[in-house]
């Protein structure tokens, strides 16, 4: 017996890694969820307390990347096993969950990031008060969550 599209239950959420029926030339295949985004996409929450970092991903379809701190303060480097982070085609967003509890008091936290080549991507958190202009860059990333889109 068949059901209708319909009547199925809903999705309650969806991580890009479920499959989806495509025809394609006239035979059924499938695809996952994310490879119809029209980008790769690779999400993740970090936390750091100082001595351990925990990666929790929320949902990928580039592979073999490892995100770990760098020697300087404020920063992680997200590296890959193979080339995917392309010139002019990946996007990094930044949201910083927390700024380490203590920033200055009249400090706006900005983030950034750099792609080195291909397979390694820096992020890099300053403070800068808005009354001295003094720029702070202690190490205030402490809990953030990423996105990387990869574009074709």
């Amino acid at each position: 017996m068949s059901i209708k599209i319909s009547e199925l239950d809903p999705v309650t959420t969806i991580n890009g890694g479920e499959f989806i029926p495509v025809v394609q030339d006239g035979d059924t295949k499938k695809a996952m969820v994310s490879d119809t985004l029209g980008y790769k996409v690779y999400r993740a929450d970090i936390s750091y307390n100082g001595s351990s970092m925990v990666v929790n991903v929320l949902n990928t379809s580039l592979f073999g990347i490892t995100i770990y701190r760098s020697l300087f303060a404020g920063s992680f480097v997200v590296n890959s096993e193979t080339d995917q982070f392309f010139a002019d085609k990946t996007v990094l967003y930044i949201n910083q969950n927390d700024n380490n509890g203590n920033p200055p008091v009249d400090a706006f936290i900005f983030n950034s990031f750099k792609r080195s080549n291909d397979r390694l991507l820096g992020i890099k958190t300053i403070a800068v008060d808005v009354f001295t202009s003094t720029i702070d860059q202690d190490d205030y990333l402490t809990h953030l969550s990423i996105e990387i889109r990869v574009y074709p």
